[in-house]
């Protein structure tokens, strides 16, 4: 894991922000884009809480993605999606 972090300055070329702060404190990282723009709001990030529910591997962020996407791309209707939401987090 320590190599990994060590060299993760690829790892950001894919739009990541590493932890490990050697690597985003080095001019590299620094010059890369759109990192360099976003990047900097990692200093007021929120995490979410510790719980099986949420998550980006979660199924909150589950039954979120399944209709936020279509609501966003305008195949569904906002109204709609938040029906289902509601119906299934009340669910689980």
């Amino acid at each position: 894991m320590s190599w990994i972090s060590k060299n993760s300055l690829f790892w950001a070329t894919a739009g990541h922000i590493p932890a490990y702060g050697p690597v985003t404190e080095s001019a590299e990282y620094k010059a890369m884009e759109p990192n360099a723009t976003y990047s900097p709001l990692t200093q007021n990030m929120i995490f979410d809480p510790k719980s099986p529910l949420a998550g980006i591997a979660g199924p909150i962020f589950d039954v979120m993605s399944t209709y936020f996407v279509p609501t966003l791309n305008g195949e569904m209707d906002p109204a709609e999606a938040v029906k289902e939401i509601k119906f299934e987090l009340n669910d689980m």
